[in-house]
């Protein structure tokens, strides 16, 4: 099947893929129909006429999307916040009980 892929030209990597180019940073290549390219082209980059995985950057986009998905959402973030001022303000009540005891002499 060809194709036309989309590369930066800083990065040499694929941006994307198309059956027409796209953007002035075209290049066709051939590729089987079912090539992981047309599935997650940001795995490859574009040098010398060949496509090639980056396997390292493709364990980082694996390993940052499973850190967002573990990441709290931002409601449990409030909660969390939520929980520790509560806290907070138990520990300055007790003080200011505290001081007010001893500003009465007791």
């Amino acid at each position: 099947m060809k194709i036309f892929i989309d590369v930066n030209p800083d990065t040499k990597r694929v941006e994307g893929w198309g059956t027409s180019p796209i953007s002035a940073n075209c290049f066709k290549i051939e590729v089987d129909d079912n090539h992981e390219i047309m599935d997650h082209p940001f795995f490859y980059v574009y040098s010398n006429g060949e496509i090639m995985r980056d396997e390292d950057y493709r364990q980082k986009l694996i390993a940052d999307e499973e850190a967002k998905r573990n990441a709290p959402s931002p409601i449990e973030v409030l909660q969390m916040e939520n929980e520790r001022l509560k806290e907070e303000k138990k520990v300055t009540d007790l003080a200011i009980l505290e001081l007010a005891q001893l500003l009465m002499g007791g």
